[in-house]
């Protein structure tokens, strides 16, 4: 019986080095070969097992999902203050394409809260309208891209998505 406490105990401590390291990185570790190293590799797996195994107490799990919010809350505010939807094209900057690349793989992942989703989305809307260069219009005349993206448009403000200043800025497309 004493054995067994005492592998509890260790287990315990383990799970807690484990955190603790996890804390130590800033965000949650990942498995990619590209962009981890194989020290984040090993704590990934090590992660992993202990999720599988059950070995993580509530508090350990919170702490874990905490560090995983905060990263996501990070990616958001880089996007934020980026002040555009980041692109992945060749001419864009290094920090651009790697800000592009997290945030696409957060997406995919479906780890942002409504919120937040609402907002990306509304960058992405003040994007596309950047890049046409005008308010776009949708006139039976004009091409089935811009009649899409002015639908888009259309029902965000009315759901009001935009921040006061994109709202302005949307405002002044209309007037040009």
């Amino acid at each position: 019986v004493q054995q067994v406490r005492d592998f509890g105990h260790y287990w315990k401590r383990v799970t807690n080095i484990l955190v603790d390291e996890i804390i130590q990185l800033g965000h949650m570790p990942r498995r990619s070969q590209n962009t981890a190293s194989a020290k984040e590799t090993c704590l990934y797996f090590r992660l992993w097992r202990a999720r599988t195994a059950g070995s993580l107490t509530k508090e350990q799990e919170a702490a874990c999902d905490q560090i995983a919010q905060a990263s996501r809350m990070k990616v958001v505010q880089q996007v934020r203050d980026l002040g555009h939807y980041p692109k992945a094209s060749a001419g864009r900057s290094l920090a651009e394409r790697q800000l592009a690349w997290k945030l696409r793989t957060v997406v995919k992942a479906k780890q942002f809260s409504p919120e937040q989703e609402a907002e990306l989305q509304a960058l992405r809307l003040v994007q596309q309208v950047r890049d046409l260069g005008r308010y776009p219009k949708g006139g039976a005349r004009r091409s089935l891209a811009e009649r899409q993206l002015a639908e888009k448009l259309r029902r965000a403000l009315k759901a009001k998505q935009f921040s006061p200043e994109q709202e302005a800025e949307e405002l002044m497309q209309q007037v040009r």
